[in-house]
Order: C-alpha cells, then sequence, then structure tokens
C-alpha cells in the first residue's frame, strides 16, 4: 500500500529471470535499494531534466533560466515536484520552455529563502514586519505599537535595535 511509505518513497519490486527461469516463491530474496535524493546527484540533474523533457516533446529546448528553476523545484520539493508542473510547462511552451513558463515563486516565499539564508532569520523576519507595519500606520508611534501588541516603548527600543530609519520626506506623526 502506497500511503504506508515516507513521501517521496517508491516501492520498486523485480524478479531475477535467469535463462528464463522464474524463481519459486521459496527462492526470492528480498533486496532494499537506496535510491539516491535528488541533491546526491545535483550535477546530472540538468541532463535528467532535459531528457524528462524530451520525453514530453522531442523538439522543446529548454532556457538556462528555465533549467536552473526546474532544479531548484527539483532539490527543495524533489522530483514529484517536477513531475506535477512538467506537463502543464511543456504543454505551454512554443519551442522553448522559459521560465515564464514555469509557475513562479511568489514574493513571501522568495523572502523567507532570503531571511534564511541570513545569520539572524527570525531578526530579520522582525525588522521587516516592524517596518511594514510602521509604513502602513504612516509612522504613528501608538497605532503601530497598537497593531503588533506592544508598548510604544517597546517599539521605538525595537527600532533603535535594528536600526530602523523613517524614510525621508515623511514626518513625524504620534
Amino acid at each position: 500500500r502506497q500511503r504506508d511509505l515516507p513521501v517521496g518513497w517508491r516501492r520498486i519490486f523485480g524478479v531475477s529471470d535467469v535463462n528464463g527461469l522464474q524463481p519459486s516463491s521459496s527462492d526470492r530474496e528480498v533486496e532494499i535499494v537506496e535510491l539516491p535524493s535528488p541533491d546526491a546527484f545535483q550535477d546530472d540533474l540538468p541532463l535528467q531534466i532535459v531528457a524528462w523533457v524530451r520525453q514530453y516533446r522531442e523538439d522543446l529546448k529548454v532556457s538556462p533560466e528555465a533549467l536552473g528553476r526546474l532544479g531548484e523545484i527539483a532539490l527543495d520539493r524533489g522530483l514529484d515536484g517536477v513531475a506535477e508542473i512538467l506537463p502543464a510547462a511543456v504543454a505551454v511552451a512554443d519551442r522553448h520552455l522559459e521560465l515564464s513558463d514555469l509557475p513562479q515563486a511568489s514574493p513571501q516565499a522568495l523572502f523567507i529563502d532570503r531571511a534564511l539564508e541570513t545569520d539572524d532569520p527570525l531578526g530579520t523576519l522582525e525588522r521587516r514586519l516592524l517596518t511594514e507595519v510602521l509604513d502602513r500606520c504612516d509612522w504613528r508611534m501608538q497605532e503601530a505599537a497598537d497593531r503588533l501588541g506592544m508598548s510604544r516603548v517597546t517599539l521605538w527600543r525595537k527600532i533603535r535595535d535594528y536600526g530602523i530609519e523613517r524614510p525621508s520626506g515623511s514626518e513625524v506623526k504620534r
């Protein structure tokens, strides 16, 4: 039953057929073969993706940008992630599979990815949240503090600690 397997795992069954002889049930051996993750064959991933695209359409070329994005998807979500989007992408592609034929990551997901690459991901997220709320409140400190669920003094301290500066041209509002 497939649902008993961890995500991304598949059961593969096979029998040896040496000289046309089928093994009897008592001769069966179970061998577990661990298949590599996409990380293990990262260097070969572009070749594999192009071959996979050509299974759908032999004449289709793949742009380097699209190939890079498909590789990112494979490393991020596994080959199942590529399998989900590839048929639709190939269907909408003209003569070249372009980056615009692939689903794009949301700006929020891209920001999270960039934040995770920093030394202080939570601090990066908090700084961004503070800046966004301050902008939405036109830098009215009490309103921003209320929306964030903190005191005005705490908000001032965080602004100072993160080095957040009021954009030039905006006036002080209380």
